[in-house]
């Protein structure tokens, strides 16, 4: 499966995930210690069909699969747009931005529910829920306060110091935007084949 999902699936619809191309994400977080306004677009997320599967949990009576992931890297590009506070730190800007994760685990369950087509059993996708967490992380945004290159470097050098509160508020909108494509991809490859050959 991996060879096609870096490749793509052309005949099922299905992009090369190779980089995995996420046309917008929004983050509104309005209190705590990392309070965000912030918009990324045309995000690629390099990394993610390198995948090694570590556990496999099946109960296929009950339409549902759980699995354990690692990934060594993952590698983000994309424009951004952000206003708010890191900690006790401003923060604004908007230009191009990169961030680099390491050690990434991921914890997935897929849920779902029978459908019969042409007296076949087909395993219909409800929901892929996705947990992805890092061992680290450097996060860097260029042209942060109107170019200002020496608050710029302060902040992103800030950032990567405090990866962990920066990442926490991240986190739900990265699962979220990545869980959307992986359960897209998961529709269009179950329901073109029965359970008894996907399970075979």
């Amino acid at each position: 499966m991996k060879p096609l999902l870096k490749k793509g699936i052309p005949e099922l619809r299905i992009p090369s995930l190779n980089p995995m191309v996420v046309p917008k994400v929004s983050v509104k977080q309005g209190s705590g210690p990392v309070s965000l306004d912030s918009t990324f677009t045309d995000l690629k997320i390099n990394g993610i069909t390198d995948y090694t599967i570590e556990n496999v949990r099946a109960d296929l009576d009950k339409y549902q699969i759980d699995f354990d992931a690692k990934l060594p890297y993952m590698y983000n590009v994309g424009d951004y747009k952000i206003e708010g506070k890191i900690l006790v730190l401003p923060i604004s800007g908007s230009g191009d931005s990169w961030s680099n994760y390491t050690d990434v685990t991921i914890k997935a369950t897929l849920k779902g529910s029978k459908e019969v087509k042409q007296n076949k059993n087909y395993f219909k996708v409800d929901r892929f829920d996705f947990d992805l967490n890092v061992g680290k992380a450097i996060i860097h945004f260029n042209n942060l306060f109107n170019g200002n290159k020496e608050l710029g470097d302060a902040m992103n050098k800030f950032m990567s110091e405090n990866w962990e509160a920066v990442y926490k508020e991240l986190k739900p909108v990265v699962n979220e935007a990545v869980s959307a494509i992986l359960k897209d991809v998961a529709e269009k490859v179950f329901s073109k084949f029965p359970m008894d050959e996907l399970f075979a």
